[in-house]
């Protein structure tokens, strides 16, 4: 279906009048017409859309045009990707027209993708010694795909050619969800002539943050009897050349989690080893931990402006690599990040950290236990540490404690701060455990006082940079030709 320029066409067909675009009534059976608006900013009307690269409204009928009104294409980064139905030819831009109208000498799709020279050759040549160009395969962990051709199934993943006409049916593996709603009703695309697919391939990605048991509610906390999703464990080569447990992460990917720097002060890749799915604080795995694994790290990225103590421990927060694609499952699974900064933390919210570090017997503790702790005021935590502690207190860094005994401690470094969502459905990491005082004439920690959280709403753009960078070139390398990587 084509809609005319002052309509609005609805993702799942049907034509709405412009006028009616953002009404805050769905006039498009299937809501496409709402989903779209937006006012992103106070600054712009609710008919209006915010560019951020500008700081400039456009109208929200410039939005999703197939132009850039934005400098960087933020009115049409949001898209929901069109799927065109059988016997169309979808231009990349999105629009679908008739397959009559491929190569009649006349630009149909706005950059001439339907008169390219390769397509129009393609499609004109008969017999055995015609080039046909095939579609690219779909690789993903994340993907159940089916491909069929001719009515008969065939390889999704290049090992059979994928030619024009086949259609390929998706949706997301069981520990995976549409990354976006406008995927929502993404499910198949069919090679085109072009050899490309006729909608985006689906993207999903993991499912985070939730429990299949409730949490009940390492110093003065609880045992746990279940594994908790999304802590890690670090381990480090010690001189007599055994692993032993270090400190605490969190796994945020299917193949990165995060920690604190410190954690790995002195430290090459090849003296560290973490582990998903341990209960226990020794790299054994024991008989009742059938989900735990072990893995070798890849890579150590320390944030770039840590100073270690000499910096006052600023930017205590690292990302690490792994060398294999960790197995999602709903005992191992990330916990949430908060990208959009939804739940901004707030003075006396209450989160959980669970660890093996010191316990109240002074002693690390063989099994991970969990803490219930509260968000403190920087004015009031300042005031209650020691007065050469609170130089730590900057705004790249959050307090929380209880100041009855009950804290983390020595061993509890690079933990979760984890919050539950607004909706109560999904744990979100907003801290990552980095500093407490120590009890006058030891090592360990002191109970009383305190803890000092690395903030990791400080670091989202770093995070998703170096996420982002990681996980393409890990797609690629699972990738058997030369298109653009499937997700």
């Amino acid at each position: 279906m084509i809609c005319q320029p002052h309509q609005f066409k609805c993702y799942y067909g049907g034509c709405v009048n412009r006028e009616k675009f953002c009404n805050k009534f769905n006039d498009c059976l299937d809501n496409s017409d709402e989903f779209n608006c937006g006012r992103s900013n106070e600054s712009c009307d609710q008919s209006e859309f915010y560019c951020s690269s500008n700081n400039k409204c456009i109208d929200s009928a410039l939005i999703c045009n197939n132009q850039r009104d934005c400098p960087y294409g933020e009115d049409e980064s949001f898209c929901i990707p069109q799927i065109c139905p059988e016997n169309t030819f979808r231009c990349s831009h999105g629009r679908c027209i008739d397959e009559k109208l491929i190569c009649d000498n006349f630009n149909d799709c706005l950059n001439g993708d339907d008169e390219s020279d390769l397509l129009c050759k393609a499609i004109n040549c008969f017999g055995p010694d015609c080039d046909i160009i095939n579609c690219s395969p779909i690789i993903s962990n994340r993907l159940i795909v089916t491909c069929m051709y001719d009515n008969k199934i065939i390889s999704c993943n290049g090992n059979d050619n994928i030619k024009p006409g086949t259609i390929a049916k998706y949706s997301c593996n069981d520990q995976y969800e549409p990354a976006s709603s406008i995927h929502k009703f993404n499910s198949q695309a069919i090679c085109q002539q072009n050899g490309k697919w006729s909608s985006e391939i689906l993207k999903c990605s993991p499912k985070c943050g939730y429990l299949k048991n409730s949490v009940p509610l390492i110093v003065n906390g609880y045992e746990i009897d279940f594994i908790h999703p999304w802590h890690a464990t670090v381990f480090i080569k010690r001189k007599s050349g055994l692993f032993e447990f270090a400190c605490g992460a969190t796994l945020i990917s299917e193949f990165v989690i995060v920690s604190a720097s410190h954690c790995f002060s002195g430290l090459n890749e090849s003296d560290v080893k973490i582990a998903v799915g341990k209960r226990y604080s020794n790299i054994t795995i024991h008989s009742d931990e059938s989900n735990a694994r072990i893995y070798d790290v890849l890579r150590i990225l320390r944030h770039p402006l840590y100073l270690d103590k000499i910096g006052n421990y600023g930017q205590d927060i690292a990302l690490v690599e792994l060398t294999e694609i960790v197995e999602l499952n709903e005992n191992i699974h990330p916990i949430c990040v908060d990208w959009q900064s939804e739940d901004i933390l707030t003075e006396n919210q209450l989160g959980i950290v669970v660890g093996m570090g010191i316990t109240e017997n002074e002693t690390f503790s063989d099994i991970i236990r969990m803490a219930k702790l509260q968000v403190i005021s920087a004015e009031n935590c300042i005031n209650s540490q020691p007065k050469d502690f609170q130089k730590y207190i900057t705004f790249t860094t959050f307090c929380a404690g209880l100041d009855n005994g009950t804290s983390v401690c020595n061993g509890d470094s690079g933990g979760a701060f984890q919050v539950l969502s607004r909706d109560l459905k999904t744990w979100k990491i907003q801290g990552i455990v980095s500093l407490s005082p120590r009890k006058m004439s030891t090592f360990y920690c002191d109970p009383f006082k305190y803890t000092i959280f690395t903030k990791i709403e400080v670091y989202l753009k770093w995070i998703k940079l170096i996420l982002d960078d990681i996980e393409t070139k890990t797609l690629e390398k699972k990738t058997l030709s030369s298109y653009e990587p499937i997700l």
